[in-house]
């Protein structure tokens, strides 16, 4: 089976409380390679993966995982994308783009952003500047910066603006009445194929859903009514069964 677009929460724990989050106050949980490895042995093909949270860097493993399992399924990966906070340098997190770079097939579309807009700026630390080099150009073999060498998959630009910017209603956004536009979703018969999707979301726990921006509270709802975005749970039914059902 193939996937446009797999988007892994693997963790709902942050070290920043921004108010603007989508996803809401942070939840201590996290993503077993049990359920990852359920999803992914029934795929042949992901055009793009984006490793999401909570923060990514607190929890690397379902990114060790994800590299382990395609390479010892001869899943074909397109690219990645993966955005921090930016609240220090975590060489591990660096080790496994580095990884995935080299095994992806579309690296075109493969990158690493820092958050950097105003909302984030607030816990930022006062090394952030010297933070984003760090990310951004890999280190000589005389402990200097490779200044000519900028790491090819470092997205500098990406997550940065200073202007209006509309949120999504979820999450703090919403509990600070900040939100201005609702996420958007499929919703069950919507779509008249797999290859309609624009993206799936894999939860921590094996649910499925159609939008990656929604918030704990939305997902936990939608997936106690079984409705709207929610798909399915994969550690209960077959990722066959669960798209088939959701497209009819």
């Amino acid at each position: 089976m193939e996937i446009n677009s797999l988007v892994i929460l693997g963790n709902e724990f942050c070290n920043y409380s921004c108010e603007h989050c989508l996803r809401g106050p942070s939840r201590n949980n996290r993503m077993t390679r049990e359920t990852l490895e359920k999803f992914l042995s029934q795929v042949s093909c992901i055009y793009e993966v984006t490793f999401t949270g909570g923060e990514v860097t607190l929890y690397l493993e379902p990114i060790r995982w994800f590299i382990d399992i395609c390479r010892e399924k001869n899943i074909y990966v397109g690219g990645f994308y993966i955005v921090t906070n930016g609240h220090k340098y975590v060489p591990e997190l660096i080790n496994l783009c580095d990884e995935l770079y080299k095994f992806c097939e579309d690296n075109e579309i493969s990158g690493l952003a820092i958050s950097q807009d105003p909302y984030h700026h607030v816990f930022h630390p006062k090394n952030f500047e010297q933070i984003i080099v760090q990310y951004k150009y890999p280190e000589a073999s005389f402990g200097e910066r490779e200044w000519w060498n900028p790491r090819p998959y470092f997205r500098e630009n990406d997550k940065t603006w200073t202007g209006h910017i509309s949120l999504i209603n979820e999450g703090n956004a919403k509990t600070n009445l900040i939100g201005e536009r609702e996420c958007l979703y499929y919703t069950k018969g919507e779509v008249d194929d797999v290859a309609d999707l624009d993206m799936i979301l894999l939860r921590h726990n094996g649910d499925l859903f159609s939008s990656c921006d929604l918030s704990y509270n939305s997902m936990d709802e939608m997936a106690t009514s079984r409705d709207r975005a929610f798909m399915g749970n994969i550690n209960q039914d077959t990722l066959e069964n669960i798209l088939n059902n959701f497209i009819k």
